[in-house]
C-alpha cells in the first residue's frame, strides 16, 4: 500500500488532535464539535488522495511503493517549475509503470499548488531531456503532465480553452524534464527569457 506525504501528514494532524481530546481533562460539548470537523476535513482529504491513487496504481500496487523524493516543484513570479528527476514516457508506454509512477509523484508535489490556476487560461512549456540522439519529440506521451495537473486540481481543465502548451527536446546526458505553469499573458515575456538565456550560453561556449 502506499501512503503519500499528503495522506500521512492528514494521518498524523488527526492523531495529535485525538490525543488532545483523549487526555483533555476539561472535554466540553464545543471542543469535541470541533473535534468531530476536523475528523470530517481530515477524512475527506485522506479518502480523495486514496480515490486518485488507487485509480492510477491499478494493477501496479506490488511496483509502486513510495513516493520519489527527487520530484521537486516550486513557484516564483507566477510560474510553476517542476523537475522530473526522468524522461517522460513514449507513447506506446502510456498505460505502464513509467506513466503511472510520473503521475503519482506529480500529484504529490503539485499539491500545495492546488487552485493556483482556475479560470484563466494557462500556457505550459515542458522541456525534455533525453540521453538519446535523434528521438522524435511527438513520440512522447506528454499528457501525463496535464492529467496530472487536473488530478491535483492545479488547472481546472486541459480543453483547448483553459490550456496550451510547448514541447521542446533536448540531448543530455541527464535524462529528465522540467516543466513550467503560468497565465497565458506571461507565456510571450517566458518565451523571450528562455531565447536570451539560449542565446547567453551560446555566445559562453563561442568564446
Amino acid at each position: 500500500m502506499l501512503i503519500d506525504e499528503t495522506v500521512m501528514k492528514a494521518l498524523k494532524e488527526l492523531e495529535e488532535e485525538t490525543h488532545k481530546i483523549v487526555n483533555s481533562n476539561n472535554l466540553s460539548n464545543k471542543k469535541l464539535e470541533s473535534y468531530l470537523v476536523k475528523l470530517e476535513q481530515k477524512r475527506f482529504i485522506i479518502l480523495e488522495r486514496l480515490k486518485i491513487n488507487n485509480k492510477i496504481l491499478d494493477g501496479y500496487e506490488n511496483e509502486i511503493k513510495t513516493i520519489n523524493s527527487k520530484y521537486k516543484c516550486d513557484m516564483k513570479n507566477g510560474i510553476i517549475k517542476i523537475y522530473i528527476p526522468e524522461t517522460i514516457p513514449y507513447y506506446k508506454n502510456n498505460n505502464t509503470y513509467a506513466y503511472k509512477n510520473i503521475l503519482l509523484n506529480l500529484i504529490d508535489v503539485l499539491e500545495k499548488f492546488k487552485g493556483s490556476f482556475t479560470n484563466e487560461p494557462v500556457y505550459i512549456y515542458i522541456h525534455i531531456f533525453d540521453c538519446k540522439k535523434n528521438w522524435d519529440i511527438d513520440n512522447k506521451f506528454i499528457k501525463v503532465i496535464p492529467d496530472a495537473l487536473v488530478l491535483s486540481n492545479v488547472i481546472k481543465d486541459d480543453n483547448i480553452e483553459k490550456m496550451f502548451y510547448c514541447v521542446k527536446g533536448e540531448y543530455d546526458n541527464n535524462s529528465h524534464t522540467e516543466v513550467y505553469i503560468m497565465q497565458e499573458k506571461l507565456a510571450t515575456k517566458f518565451f523571450k527569457d528562455i531565447n536570451r538565456k539560449k542565446c547567453s550560453k551560446l555566445l559562453k561556449n563561442d568564446k
